[in-house]
């Protein structure tokens, strides 16, 4: 295992919330809007319930190779060949949805403050920045969410409470949208809205205490859901069906209606600045997990050297849709409709081979790992590798 320290139960818990949370502010509450109409919170919401379960396996891969990386348990659970296929399809997979995260967000950042910027001087700074920030490992990142949290969830608080009286309920009727039968079918695929889940296989050998990993999960797709269908509801309450799914940026658009008296009327520009920040943060969560996942599977001593490559591939993919729309499109109908069968289907299959095959681990069991980072410290707290 590459040696780059570990991180806390809380820590874990708020970078994949960030991952998954994060994507509120940019077009998708707009695209669940226009696909599943009033019943878009219901879609939300079952495909977070329906995730509770979905995630398992993943972890239990994991369980079974104690001391290894998700990439080299793919190889013991499914064989060299096949598991380094499993592999590069989680690495193309999330250099894909960090291409697709960076891409909307410089359009976001251009559209509502430097209008006559390029977006490709925005996609630039971003890759160098949230390059830095995953140079630094993921240690780092989980104290700079720590510090970073009360923050976002002041601000989301102010911008969703301060749009309680133009919230009309009557808006989310018809309450089944385009009917039972579809609702059922959407919440199905919408499990890929929390694809950002495959971070943690990616992060279970860095967590201090690994039994925590089914609750890291639980907690982490239990506030992404609570956050993603609180903003569904107020969203279409306070814009109705026929608006919101018209408007590129749901939430920004909802910020500009609040005002505080004359002297504190501008809350877009706070949301705006706390909302760059989320976004860096799960931009670089994605690019830390591909370059750790890419760095084991190639059997590399250190992610590090990747991070500047994979930055400049996921900065150039960023460039070709066209625009905001066909971006957002692509997001919604390929990634966010479709991308579970990566995020949750390739680690089930793994995890099904190892069964069938018999693999597991030296002093691998079923049960929660007990130890953790404590099982395998070596100066300062750092694991050893498990080579």
């Amino acid at each position: 295992m590459i040696r780059q320290g570990h991180i806390d139960q809380a820590e874990a818990i708020l970078v994949i919330w960030f991952a998954i949370g994060a994507k509120v502010v940019l077009n998708l509450p707009a695209a669940v809007t226009a696909h599943a109409l009033t019943a878009g919170w219901m879609v939300v919401l079952g495909g977070g319930l329906l995730s509770l379960a979905a995630f398992l396996p993943g972890v239990l891969l994991m369980r079974r190779f104690p001391g290894l990386p998700y990439a080299r348990a793919g190889d013991e659970a499914a064989g060299l060949v096949p598991g380094k296929i499993a592999g590069v399809v989680t690495a193309a997979f999330l250099i894909l949805l960090s291409s697709l995260t960076l891409r909307q967000s410089a359009e976001a950042f251009v559209t509502t403050l430097l209008p006559t910027t390029p977006v490709v001087v925005i996609i630039l700074v971003f890759a160098l920045t949230i390059g830095y920030s995953a140079y630094a490992g993921i240690e780092a990142l989980g104290r700079l969410v720590v510090f970073f949290v009360p923050w976002v969830v002041a601000i989301l608080g102010l911008v969703l409470l301060g749009e309680v009286e133009m919230v009309d309920l009557r808006h989310l009727f018809p309450l089944w949208g385009r009917g039972p039968t579809a609702v059922v079918a959407d919440m199905a695929t919408s499990t890929s809205l929390y694809s950002e889940m495959l971070l943690l296989p990616i992060l279970y050998p860095y967590l201090r205490r690994r039994r925590q990993a089914v609750r890291v999960g639980v907690w982490a797709i239990l506030l992404s859901t609570v956050l993603l269908s609180v903003v569904q509801v107020v969203i279409v309450g306070a814009f109705d069906v026929s608006n919101t799914d018209r408007l590129v940026f749901p939430l920004i658009s909802l910020a500009r209606f609040i005002s505080f008296g004359r002297l504190f009327s501008r809350v877009e520009a706070l949301v705006i600045l706390v909302w760059i920040f989320a976004a860096a943060i799960q931009a670089t969560a994605l690019l830390w997990a591909v370059a750790t996942n890419l760095a084991e599977c190639l059997r590399l001593p250190d992610h590090r050297p990747l991070i500047t490559p994979l930055a400049a591939v996921i900065a150039a993919a960023a460039t070709v849709p066209v625009g905001m729309r066909e971006a957002a499109a692509i997001d919604f109908e390929y990634v966010h409709r479709w991308g579970a069968i990566v995020a949750f289907g390739l680690p089930l299959a793994l995890w099904l081979l190892a069964v069938l095959r018999g693999k597991r681990g030296p002093g691998a069991s079923d049960q929660a790992d007990e130890s953790g980072a404590s099982a395998q410290t070596g100066e300062g707290g750092v694991g050893k590798e498990a080579r």
